[in-house]
């Protein structure tokens, strides 16, 4: 220890080795004394060596090294199956929704999934089984709006399909975008062939110019509705309507598209030119009944003081001329009278008539047309 110096009041070696024992020594300065020795008495440092054997303490280390080490490796085996069980109890569940939530993304029927009673998983659990069972509720309300829809397109296509007069729908570029049956009957197609078709290529007669003029009015907007009336070239005469049809109610998307209805009036016009010509007749028959009164009136007159006339002549040529006077005048009476007749309003009364005099009563009536302008 001669010439060392010490930070502290001691100074520690460790392992020294004595016999085959390990020590650590404890040096430590106890102060100063006078040493005598070869050279003379000398002042020096007093030191203190204390050994203390490492055996002891290396056994007892090595037995708490132990310990901890076995009791370190007790605690990780019950770790691992506290673990272990707790991964079982948070994995299955989670596995269960798992399977559950692809199940329901592949659109099957959503199924109750079983837990535990408390904690997080729980409560994990119970909203989805919650969440489901609203899923499932709504897909019923769904498929009964779906069927409800369902059935009142049905009913609106029928609706639509009933009406006998032919009615398309055209969009703003001239397509075709739905027709009714009576159509396709009246032009012999098929609604395949129909649907998303310009009307210029469907080779009907009616679709023309005029009817394109039609179209673009209505979508413009300028007047609500449009009617004429076509005469085809089979003789048929048809009207054809034209109404806007507004396909969504939002300002924003705001689309107009054209409903033509066409409708079959031969048979309506017939029966209106039918009826024109019974008012012309009733007219007629009007004016002819005034007429034969005031005709008649004057000749009856005429024929009375003829006859009177007839009466007085003695002169056998100037009589056979009065008589055939006296006949004409009783034809113009009895085609007033006939006039009269036809004119009234009254009741007809039927009776038994010979067919020679209904001929011979027809040839008076028709016999100057005949002379004139034809020969039996």
């Amino acid at each position: 220890m001669i010439g060392r110096k010490f930070s502290t009041s001691y100074y520690i070696l460790d392992e020294i080795e004595e016999e085959g024992i390990l020590y650590s020594m404890v040096v430590q300065q106890a102060g100063n004394a006078r040493v005598a020795d070869e050279g003379g008495d000398h002042e020096g440092s007093l030191y203190v060596d204390t050994f203390i054997s490492l055996k002891e303490s290396r056994n007892r280390i090595g037995f708490i090294n132990q310990s901890i080490l076995t009791i370190s490796l007790i605690i990780a085996f019950f770790t691992a199956l506290i673990s272990l069980g707790l991964s079982k109890a948070v994995a299955e569940p989670i596995k269960r929704l798992r399977r559950a939530m692809l199940q329901l993304k592949a659109g099957e029927e959503p199924v109750h999934i079983s837990g535990p009673k408390n904690g997080e998983i729980a409560d994990l659990l119970q909203g989805f089984n919650e969440m489901t069972a609203q899923i499932a509720l709504d897909g019923q309300a769904l498929s009964e709006q779906i069927r409800e829809i369902t059935r009142i397109k049905d009913y609106n296509d029928k609706i639509f399909n009933s009406i006998q007069e032919r009615i398309l729908v055209i969009n703003s570029v001239f397509i075709v975008e739905k027709v009714n049956r009576a159509f396709l009957d009246d032009v012999a197609m098929h609604e395949a062939s129909v649907i998303g078709e310009n009307i210029d290529e469907l080779s009907i007669n009616l679709f023309d110019e005029l009817i394109h003029v039609n179209i673009r009015v209505i979508i413009s907007g300028s007047i609500s509705s449009v009617k004429q009336t076509r005469r085809a070239p089979s003789g048929l005469t048809f009207e054809i309507k034209f109404y806007p049809f507004l396909e969504s109610s939002s300002p924003s998307e705001k689309r107009v598209q054209c409903i033509m209805i066409i409708e079959d009036v031969t048979r309506k016009v017939a029966y209106e030119d039918k009826l024109r010509q019974a008012e012309k007749l009733a007219s007629i028959s009007m004016l002819s009944a005034g007429v034969a009164h005031e005709i008649n009136n004057p000749l009856g007159s005429i024929l009375t003081n003829f006859q009177n006339l007839l009466k007085t002549e003695r002169d056998p040529d100037i009589l056979t001329g009065m008589q055939l006077i006296e006949q004409e005048t009783k034809r113009i009476a009895w085609i007033v009278r006939n006039l009269l007749d036809f004119s009234s309003a009254g009741r007809r009364e039927r009776n038994v008539s010979d067919i020679n005099d209904v001929v011979e009563m027809l040839l008076r009536l028709v016999g100057y047309s005949i002379r004139r302008d034809s020969r039996i």
